[in-house]
């Protein structure tokens, strides 16, 4: 009960006891316990004092450490996140991810954000990925167990590449659904088989535990015949899918046809655009003219 006693009364850091004895852990020898003063005179002896003060700046230094490292595990993980946060931002706004290698542009993010900018390829390489991710999770928890329509058209881009497009939409009864850019695929060529690969590429990335083939009841493309053919093969798949060519091309084919069969009204249309929208010289003439006289209304 005594060396118990002085266990408790001089720290368990630095001694223990068995019950017959008591130990000094620093110092690493038997202490004399019969009375109290002799655990006392050990603690003032310089080897204990020595021990202790070896002990205390051990756990001073560790202490720091992990200090430390918390303080820069916070301060990564926010820069991590406000580097996430500024590529979602430029992609959501149109915004080059170029321009972050701007002088005045990253002057004004780092004296408004106290925050380290990122480069391009940062953005690109670390972060661009994790943004479409994170936008495809999004869509797939908004369209979830919804019938959709989907629509597949193709365009070419700034350097001439072919690239379809894939919108979705939801169909509910009460009211308009939400609609979403889907996904973006460059094309080798255009023909049925890719429209196809391209469909089926989209609906994995929409469902991406179980396609939902029974939830798909629209498909609509343009009259062309590869689009055609594409959406025939799809309805194997999507048996409940139905396709509809859009409006617009049809009523473009009549216009044309329409317009093939006056070729002296499309030849004086043809002059008139080329006079008064073609010419800058007649441009001008035309925005000198009085007020109260409107502008011709433009041909089609």
């Amino acid at each position: 009960m005594r060396l118990r006693g002085f266990v408790k009364e001089f720290g368990e850091k630095y001694f223990t006891t068995d019950g017959k004895i008591l130990f000094c852990k620093l110092c690493e020898v038997k202490v004399t316990a019969e009375k109290r003063f002799t655990v006392q005179q050990h603690c003032n002896t310089a080897k204990h004092k020595s021990c202790v003060n070896k002990e205390f700046a051990a756990e001073s230094r560790q202490r720091l450490l992990f200090e430390k490292s918390h303080s820069s595990s916070s301060i990564l993980g926010s820069a991590c996140e406000f580097s996430k946060d500024l590529c979602k931002m430029m992609v959501k706004s149109n915004i080059p991810l170029h321009k972050v290698e701007a002088a005045s542009f990253r002057k004004f993010l780092e004296k408004y954000t106290t925050q380290p900018i990122p480069t391009e390829s940062t953005l690109r390489k670390n972060y661009l990925a994790s943004c479409c991710e994170d936008t495809i999770n999004k869509i797939g928890n908004s369209v979830g167990k919804n019938k959709i329509w989907v629509s597949i058209d193709e365009t070419s881009d700034a350097n001439g590449r072919l690239v379809a497009n894939v919108v979705v939409g939801t169909l509910k009864h009460e009211e308009p659904g939400e609609i979403f850019l889907l996904a973006c695929q460059v094309l080798e060529r255009v023909n049925n088989s890719p429209i196809a690969v391209v469909f089926d590429h989209a609906m994995n990335l929409l469902w991406p535990d179980k396609v939902e083939r029974e939830n798909v009841l629209l498909f609509v493309s343009d009259a062309a015949l590869y689009m055609i053919k594409a959406a025939k093969a799809l309805q194997l798949l999507c048996p409940k899918m139905i396709h509809v060519t859009r409006l617009a091309h049809a009523l473009h084919r009549v216009a044309e046809e329409v317009r093939g069969s006056y070729p002296e009204v499309d030849k004086l249309i043809a002059n008139g655009k080329r006079i008064f929208i073609k010419s800058p010289f007649e441009c001008r003439s035309l925005k000198k003219r009085p007020q109260h006289y409107p502008f011709p209304h433009r041909p089609l």
